[in-house]
């Protein structure tokens, strides 16, 4: 496990895990939740503040890769459209 110690590393590690989430909705309000939370305490200086956002960061990276791993346990099966682009890609 990697030790987090700036909240640039916390950004970074949360939106890798939330990329892993299976469905693309899911993924895709995570990565940007993700984004607009990291962006609205950027202007944050005061060192405590700082210190309590980023042990809330991680405890929701632990959330958000436990999140991923259900999903991988409970994947749907693959659509049409999923299946043909992924057998398009391995073509190429």
């Amino acid at each position: 496990m990697t030790v987090i110690t700036s909240p640039n590393e916390c950004n970074f590690a949360q939106i890798e895990a939330g990329m892993g989430i299976p469905g693309n909705l899911q993924r895709t309000y995570s990565v940007r939740r993700i984004k607009d939370a990291f962006r609205e305490h950027k202007e944050d200086s005061d060192y405590e503040r700082i210190d309590d956002l980023i042990t809330f960061a991680k405890i929701n990276l632990e959330i958000i890769k436990r999140q991923v791993l259900i999903g991988d346990l409970y994947r749907e099966p693959e659509t049409v459209i999923e299946h043909h682009l992924k057998s398009n890609k391995s073509n190429q």
